[in-house]
């Protein structure tokens, strides 16, 4: 729900001021005020939570649950104001990005299961998903500022020279 109002407030100024940096702000503010206590909590307890809710068998499932957790909380944190891309028209580094990310987490899943060490594997995963939900953020954030001064003095000359 987050996702929706960010993209439909984001593409209005977008439209309309050629930049959405403020609602990205301030959606950014919002998600890590939500996400904070959830994740610390999941971070100090989940194994004890999935031995609690699942039985004892399942604490192993809570400790890569753990393991994940900066996953989580980066997910909840950037997918939201990934929306930016398809606001600013950057399908094409959404695209980019999206392959990296195979090509990353790919890798990390083989080298956990080469060394046949899948808390590596998952440690790995969790290390390279976070570095690539840096770079998204990053990214959503640059095409919040809309174009570049450069860019939009080079649009502006198109359209002198057009008309």
């Amino acid at each position: 729900a987050i996702a929706d109002v960010f993209k439909q407030k984001a593409s209005a100024d977008f439209n309309a001021t050629g930049e959405c940096r403020e609602i990205f702000v301030k959606t950014f503010r919002l998600l890590v005020v939500l996400s904070v206590v959830p994740f610390a909590a999941l971070v100090l307890t989940a194994p004890l939570l999935f031995e609690w809710g699942f039985g004892k068998e399942w604490r192993p499932a809570g400790f890569y649950a753990q393991l994940m957790a900066p996953l989580f909380l980066l997910r909840f944190i950037v997918s939201p104001l990934s929306r930016t891309l398809y606001v600013a028209e950057k399908q094409r580094y959404n695209l980019i990005w999206q392959i990296g990310l195979l090509c990353v987490t790919t890798a990390a899943v083989v080298v956990g299961g080469l060394l046949d060490n899948p808390v590596l594997s998952i440690a790995l995963f969790t290390a390279v998903y976070c570095g690539m939900y840096v770079i998204y953020l990053a990214m959503a954030y640059r095409f919040s500022l809309g174009k570049t001064p450069k860019a939009a003095a080079e649009t502006a000359q198109t359209s002198a020279r057009a008309a």
